[in-house]
């Protein structure tokens, strides 16, 4: 299989206010290979955006070494075969859809005819086809990004690089943007993906790395991940009274009311036959039986470190008082 994107030791310093250095990206070396999805998750800070900024050519490792398609980025043919959809995108607002992706088929080189197709495959491929002449001021965040999207599309390219595409789009518009990954993935296209969607990622990528801190924690395949595990999660019917809950929590390794149904978990698969007499006389049914995953979410939640820009620090607790201020008169002052 071969490497569209193979990079060594690849690291990324940035001079430090007041002196000193921040590694944004640190010893990071992985492939990506023709024809997959590799999604790139961290939490915010963690080097993501940098690492497809130093891909791109739009910065400079500090040291370390790099290749797609087997060369340099600085080769003008290598790029003509890379579509990019940066995380934040500025556009001639004043500009239609029309014509800002007339104006990025023509930096490919594009003849009249060739890109009048191109504009016409990507505004349908992007759900665009009743805003060609609206202009970008006018369309809403999410129209903006299915915008960037197209631009990103206008190549036809063979590796699509994509950085937070899913930014301002509604669930609507996420459910066509994976659609729109797994359409490109078909047609053989290889997608470098940086989301904080895991969700998403479960559903589209073969393979992920976890970036945390600048360093590369681990690259696993996605289904290896979710794999299953001993154990099933059963969904019954709402059980609210402690009593009926009781004995059926001997037996479960947990129970958890969550969405108006009950979630029990049970060690074995065998435990099943022991839970029906309980759910019946607690007046509930048993909906689904499923074998217990691992979930992205609790996976990446085990391999991360630092809390990345979300962390909320809890607020300090306040100052115990120390008696009354001098403004407020003495203790049970005279009547």
């Amino acid at each position: 299989m071969d490497a569209y994107i193979k990079t060594e030791n690849l690291v990324k310093e940035y001079p430090k206010p007041g002196g000193g250095k921040i590694t944004a990206v640190d010893k990071v070396s992985l492939e990506i290979y023709s024809g997959e999805v590799f999604a790139y998750v961290g939490p915010n800070g963690a080097g993501k955006t940098t690492t497809i900024k130093i891909l791109l050519g739009l910065t400079r490792p500090t040291s370390g070494t790099f290749e797609i398609f087997g060369g340099d980025i600085s080769d003008r043919e290598i790029r003509s075969h890379i579509g990019f959809l940066p995380e934040e995108h500025n556009y001639y607002p004043y500009l239609t859809v029309d014509t800002v992706l007339d104006f990025y088929a023509r930096l490919f080189g594009m003849g009249k005819s060739e890109r009048k197709k191109a504009v016409n495959e990507v505004v349908s491929m992007a759900g665009l086809e009743d805003r060609r002449t609206t202009k970008l001021k006018n369309l809403s965040k999410g129209l903006q990004q299915r915008v960037g999207l197209a631009q990103a599309l206008i190549n036809d390219p063979d590796l699509l690089l994509l950085d937070e595409p899913a930014s301002g789009l509604d669930p609507l518009g996420q459910a066509d943007l994976r659609k729109l990954i797994m359409q490109c993935k078909e047609s053989g296209k290889t997608i470098f993906l940086n989301t904080h969607d895991l969700s998403d990622v479960e559903r589209v990528a073969d393979r992920v790395g976890i970036l945390d801190n600048g360093q590369l924690k681990t690259v696993r395949s996605v289904k290896e991940i979710t794999s299953t595990q001993e154990g099933v999660i059963v969904k019954a019917e709402p059980i609210r009274e402690e009593s009926h809950l009781k004995p059926i929590k001997e037996i479960a390794e947990s129970v958890e009311m969550s969405d108006g149904f009950t979630w029990i978990e049970l060690s074995d698969e065998s435990k099943v036959g022991a839970i029906l007499p309980l759910l019946k006389k607690a007046d509930s049914k048993m909906i689904t039986v499923e074998q217990k995953r691992l979930k992205l979410e609790d996976f990446f939640r085990g391999t991360v470190t630092s809390r990345g820009d979300s962390w909320v620090e809890p607020l300090p607790e306040p100052r115990k008082p120390t008696g009354p201020s001098n403004d407020t008169g003495k203790s049970g002052g005279e009547g």
